[in-house]
């Protein structure tokens, strides 16, 4: 008998546990979010998501394409428009085109920063110069341009700003070193703004997914950067490393 009650218990708690973790927002309909890199992954379900709850959703696409795709599967609530995140006059004219969409009296619910790339893989020294810099401007410098810009209209609402980050700014994987450092750095603006931010209300949260199975990281696209990595390498380089490293470190990735 003993053993029932403490089953018995057992569940109870957990069940208690299981709805306590249930987020309860609620007035969707309220609710203005701002989201970037909707073309595909992440972001684009997200989108898709906060639309069929009622939230009014600003989606910024880097192509085109992405842009046209969404506004398909979308309901009028859903505003996906341009933005490059790496260009800061992209998201200033972002910031005009939100502003044109809010009511006077509101600001942003929330800001989730997704918009991310990679497109260098294999050893360092590998890896070009211009290259670190793009992971930058996308992964860490458009998050933090982004946020700057928009922050008024968070501090408004008093909102939140969402970064998604990665495991691979907790940790270093050899072969991606220009993406650990702008996640790294994503890491860091985040703790940083998140104690800033209190004082207004408002919140910075950080998200880091693992490994999951979107565009960014399937096996043929890797492979295939990884190839395109060595070529681009410097010639000495490539003369140290040879082909057979070459073919072996482009398979293992």
């Amino acid at each position: 008998m003993f053993l029932v009650y403490v089953i018995g218990l057992f569940v109870l708690y957990k069940l208690i546990d299981r709805l306590v973790r249930i987020p309860m927002i609620g007035r969707y309909a309220d609710r203005y979010i701002l989201i970037t890199g909707c073309d595909t992954g992440f972001g684009n379900l997200l989108a898709k998501r906060l639309d069929q709850l009622g939230c009014h959703v600003f989606a910024g696409c880097f192509s085109e394409k992405g842009e046209t795709d969404l506004k398909k599967v979308s309901s009028e609530r859903l505003h996906a428009f341009s933005l490059d995140v790496s260009n800061t006059e992209s998201i200033q004219k972002a910031l005009a085109f939100v502003k044109s969409k809010l009511p006077e009296e509101k600001g942003l619910w929330g800001i989730v920063n997704n918009a991310g790339i990679v497109c260098s893989i294999g050893p360092p020294e590998w890896i070009r110069l211009e290259d670190y810099k793009l992971h930058c401007d996308v992964n860490l410098w458009g998050v933090i341009n982004t946020t700057l810009e928009f922050l008024p209209l968070i501090k408004k609402q008093k909102g939140r700003v969402v970064n998604i980050a990665s495991i691979a700014g907790l940790t270093t994987f050899a072969d991606f070193a220009p993406y650990c450092i702008s996640k790294h750095g994503v890491e860091v603006f985040t703790d940083s703004i998140r104690r800033r931010l209190r004082p207004f209300g408002c919140k910075a949260i950080l998200i880091e997914p693992g490994v999951h199975k979107t565009a960014i990281v399937g096996e043929d696209r890797l492979i295939s950067m990884a190839r395109k990595t060595f070529d681009k390498a410097n010639p000495d380089v490539k003369e140290e490393y040879g082909e057979i490293y070459a073919n072996y470190s482009t398979l293992r990735i």
